[in-house]
């Protein structure tokens, strides 16, 4: 049983079939709710899971006793610096979630009037920063941070950095589907539902 929005990290276990691989998951909130990460690092998966809320508490409880598993509680942006940040209480009806739809861009948070937000401050680095630290090879990347991802999608080359699928929020608006299709040039979009596409190499 998987724990995304709409079954997409079935659909990347299934792709992958018993290859376990290296993860990077953009906006992992408490590793959770809707998340795209955890059935794969269930089933043996290394992961790198980048949260720049106050909910990345969780993920370092969750994780403490997992050495496959790195969490980096900061954001991906176009410049190293600190921005104001908009948490957000609950988003599902009669839930306990928090943090779901935080921004850095507020004007997202008028897409959801029932939420509560508070406002407060988080670092961002730019993709270089953070990858060139690491360098590893990532072949799954998941990418959900509500109004940042085209910021942060185009600083990555896909290619380089082994990624053999793509899973990235969206939310029906058809020019993001255009500029991400465009930009993943080489890849075939496999999966489209109103919240995510994944694109995956053949």
């Amino acid at each position: 049983m998987g724990y995304s929005q709409n079954n997409e990290d079935e659909f990347v276990l299934e792709y992958f079939g018993g290859f376990k691989g290296t993860l990077l998951e953009i906006g992992a909130n408490n590793g959770t709710d809707l998340s795209n990460s955890k059935l794969l690092i269930e089933n043996g998966w290394h992961a790198h899971l980048v949260e720049p809320g106050s909910s990345c508490a969780d993920l370092f409880l969750r994780h403490s006793l997992n050495p496959n598993v790195h969490i980096y509680n900061f954001g991906i942006g176009d410049r190293d610096e600190k921005v104001k940040f908009w948490e957000s209480g609950n988003h599902v009806p009669n839930g306990h979630d928090k943090g779901l739809v935080s921004t850095a861009d507020f004007e997202e948070t008028k897409r959801w009037p029932h939420v509560e937000f508070t406002e407060c401050e988080i670092e961002l680095v730019k993709w270089d920063t953070f990858y060139n630290e690491l360098r590893p090879t990532f072949h799954f990347i998941s990418i959900d941070a509500e109004g940042s991802d085209w910021t942060i999608l185009q600083q990555i080359d896909l290619q380089a950095v082994g990624c053999q699928v793509l899973c990235i929020e969206y939310n029906s608006k058809p020019e993001l589907l255009n500029l991400f299709t465009n930009y993943c040039n080489g890849y075939r979009l496999a999966v489209q539902n109103m919240e995510n596409l994944i694109f995956v190499t053949d």
